[in-house]
């Protein structure tokens, strides 16, 4: 429901708001050409064609109808579908579902020692961000999964601890598979977690994942505040 941002009562809004007319009825009555303006162009909409979209800066439109905008959702769209159903299909691959089992490498600083040490653990799968995919996921170390470990403390005690990880490198590679062996001895790839006990179960949500509709307003919405000559607009455009 609508709230006027002037009286703050629901079921308007400040165009339509009875307070703020009288208002300017007052204000125009004592002969103020400016409220008596006001009073004239009000429930009026800016004219069509003096609009300048926000987008592709031209005008006779706004972004909500802008070709050059639709264009780019529509192919941006294509490309998200498509690395969804890729790796919806490597995710099943490699039983990488809830409750699979995981050994990843962990990094951390021991100040005692003044460096950095690396251990070794194991973790259950207790979620998948779905959501994220797309093709950018690509070749990309973000934080996809989450896993459930038991890990040693300093006083010897343990304690289940939550981590957010990447993806094992085999679902997310793609350009990087043609140096596998010397990516993943990277440090960037080296503690990337790695299936021991895969699951059967590695389904996305249903109804939502391949859904274009909800892809298309995603990317609508991470798209808000770009332009047309915006690079990650242009590296989407110009793809063959």
């Amino acid at each position: 429901m609508a709230r006027c941002s002037y009286c703050y009562v629901d079921g308007h809004n400040r165009r339509t708001c009875p307070d703020y007319t009288k208002r300017l009825e007052k204000h125009a009555e004592s002969g103020s050409e400016y409220y008596k303006q006001m009073l004239a162009d009000r429930g009026k909409g800016k004219d069509k064609s003096q609009r300048t979209c926000s987008f592709c800066s031209t005008r006779g439109h706004d972004r909500r109808k802008c070709e050059q905008l639709g264009a780019y959702v529509d192919k941006r769209s294509a490309l998200d579908l498509a690395a969804r159903i890729d790796f919806a299909g490597k995710i099943s691959d490699a039983g990488l579902g809830i409750g699979a089992l995981v050994s990843f490498k962990v990094k951390e600083y021991d100040y005692s020692k003044s460096e950095y040490i690396t251990s070794q653990n194991t973790g259950v799968i207790c979620n998948i961000r779905w959501d994220m995919l797309d093709n950018e996921s690509y070749d990309s170390t973000s934080q996809f999964i989450t896993v459930e470990s038991i890990e040693l403390q300093d006083d010897g005690s343990y304690t289940p601890r939550k981590r957010h990880l990447s993806m094992p490198f085999d679902v997310v590679a793609k350009e990087m598979q043609n140096n596998r062996e010397e990516v993943m001895s990277s440090s960037r790839w080296d503690c990337a977690p790695v299936v021991v006990s895969p699951v059967e179960n590695c389904s996305p949500p249903a109804g939502t994942f391949y859904n274009k509709k909800k892809i298309d307003r995603r990317i609508r919405n991470h798209a808000k505040d770009f332009k047309h000559y915006s690079w990650q607009v242009r590296e989407v455009v110009e793809q063959e």
